[in-house]
C-alpha cells in the first residue's frame, strides 16, 4: 500500500519494522463468480490485531453468498467451522483438503475408489466464539473427501484431496454457480 500517514493509520506495518522501513500491510480476501469473473465482494482489514485474519474476514461476508451457490475455496478454509457454517446457510464448500487433518480413505461411508464420506466433530469452542453462537453450530457434519491425480504433460504428476459438503455431486450436476474465494 502507498506509504500515507492515512494508511499507516488504519493499516500499519509490521511490529518489528523500524519507522519509516516498511509499509502498511493489509490482509484481503474476494468473492468472485467463477461464471464471469467478476469480483462481487471483498473485505479488508489490518494485517495484524483482533478479528483481521483471513478467516474472520471470511465470516464478515459469509451472510453476503446466496444460499444455493457453492463456494470454492483453498485448504486454509477447509474447517469444520466452515463447512458447518455453509450448510447452516444452505452454500455448499469445496475446498482441498487441510494438510494437518489426517485422512484415512479406509474409514468413512464409501462412495468409490478414493472417494468417502466422514464425519467431522465439533471442536472445543474457539475463544473468538460466544458461547451462544458455538451452540448454533451442530455437533457433527458429514464431509465427503475425494482424492484423484492430475496428470500434465512434462509435469510430475500430482495428487490432490478435496473436502466438500456435496455428498451427491450426480444430483447437483451443472445445476448451481459457483462463488470462488480469494
Amino acid at each position: 500500500m502507498a506509504d500515507t500517514p492515512e494508511n499507516q493509520a488504519e493499516y500499519p506495518q509490521m511490529a518489528n519494522q523500524k519507522a519509516g522501513c516498511g509499509f502498511p500491510i493489509a490482509r484481503m480476501i474476494g468473492l468472485f463468480s467463477l461464471a464471469t469473473g467478476a469480483a462481487n465482494r471483498v473485505a479488508i482489514a489490518a494485517y495484524q490485531g483482533k478479528q483481521t485474519g483471513e478467516t474472520s474476514l471470511l465470516r464478515s461476508m459469509l451472510h453476503l453468498v446466496v444460499a444455493g451457490r457453492i463456494l470454492l475455496s483453498d485448504r486454509y478454509y477447509a474447517s469444520f467451522w466452515l463447512f458447518a457454517a455453509g450448510m447452516m446457510k444452505k452454500i455448499d464448500v469445496v475446498a482441498r483438503a487441510h494438510h494437518l487433518r489426517k485422512l484415512d480413505f479406509r474409514r468413512g461411508s464409501k462412495l468409490g475408489y478414493l472417494d468417502q464420506v466422514v464425519e467431522y466433530r465439533k471442536p472445543h469452542r474457539p475463544d473468538w466464539m460466544s458461547k451462544k453462537e458455538y451452540m448454533k453450530y451442530p455437533d457433527v457434519i458429514r464431509v465427503r473427501h475425494l482424492r484423484y491425480k492430475v496428470h500434465q504433460k512434462g509435469y510430475r504428476t500430482r495428487q490432490v484431496t478435496l473436502a466438500t459438503t456435496l455428498l451427491n455431486g450426480e444430483v447437483l450436476h451443472g445445476r448451481r454457480s459457483c462463488i470462488a474465494l480469494w
